[in-house]
């Protein structure tokens, strides 16, 4: 009996990575290897538990990275653009793994990007033209394999179901930003979901470049569906336009992103390849169930 591919999971005890490997071990077609600076620490071990490999690797040692990437056929890279060095370091970091992956002899790596990262528009927001610089290193790298997801605003960080304050600032910056414009929203499960199944079956997912959102939603909207699903109303705290050009660049040009241009993603389209795909009512239905169980 053959064994089954192994894949490394970046990110794993984070949003993204925690989803992606949640759904690799439903499946249980591949061998689940976890990537954490931590090997030691709760999450890990909960991991290790569970029967994923949890190996030591830190995105800014090359050296490690290797080490956690040695015998992986497949791999899944998250990046941030919230480190010291913002969306410059974003680049580095994602591409230093890149190169790390091909040095290490991995077949296929799924990419978790943002939707219109590959578009003129995009290239103006710092922390999509990163990512964009991964794609391209990922295309020339001479791996043989690679899918990119790249997914719209989180609904998990837009709407969380606690939030108090920080939500509160999260609408009001939104509000002052963007006014009532609609912004395309993703579940990060299903971003789990996407990249769970390029990770299970490469050779069909192989050069795919996804655009992914589940809903389209204005603010009032948003808040209307909240108030639906949780009783309450959303409170929200109140911001002037102005504040936003004094925002750092990277929040500022998504901002007006939002605003003038927006994600391109295809709702429909997405749900026919995923019938599953969570509208921001049946994501917080799951929440709140998810709280109660």
């Amino acid at each position: 009996m053959s064994r089954m591919p192994v894949v490394l999971v970046t990110g794993a005890t984070g949003a993204q990575g925690g989803a992606v490997l949640t759904e690799l071990l439903k499946g249980n077609k591949v061998t689940v290897r976890a990537m954490t600076r931590d090997t030691s620490s709760p999450a890990a071990q909960t991991l290790a538990s569970g029967g994923v490999q949890v190996v030591k690797g830190d995105m800014e040692d090359g050296a490690s990275l290797r080490k956690a990437l040695s015998g992986c056929d497949r791999a899944f890279l998250v990046t941030t653009w919230t480190g010291p060095k913002g969306a410059v370091g974003e680049a580095e970091l994602g591409i230093q793994f890149v190169d790390s992956a091909k040095a290490a002899g991995v077949q296929h790596v799924v990419f978790t990007s943002v939707c219109n990262a590959n578009t003129p528009e995009g290239a103006d927001v710092p922390h999509f033209a990163s990512k964009r610089r991964i794609e391209e290193r990922l295309i020339s790298s001479g791996i043989p394999s690679w899918t990119f997801v790249r997914p719209v605003a989180f609904m998990d960080s837009m709407v969380p179901i606690e939030g108090g304050m920080q939500r509160a600032l999260l609408l009001a910056m939104l509000r002052a930003g963007v006014g009532n414009t609609p912004i395309k929203l993703i579940a990060v499960k299903d971003i789990g979901w996407f990249a769970a199944r390029a990770l299970e079956s490469p050779e069909e997912w192989n050069g795919k470049e996804l655009d992914i959102a589940g809903d389209d939603l204005n603010l009032a909207q948003v808040q209307e569906v909240y108030r639906k699903v949780q009783g309450r109303k959303m409170w929200s705290a109140w911001m002037p336009s102005g504040v936003i050009g004094l925002m750092p660049k990277e929040l500022s040009s998504m901002l007006r992103f939002f605003k003038e241009h927006g994600f391109d993603a295809d709702i429909s389209a997405v749900r026919k390849t995923h019938p599953g795909l969570m509208d921001l009512e049946m994501y917080l239905r799951d929440k709140v169930k998810g709280k109660s169980s």
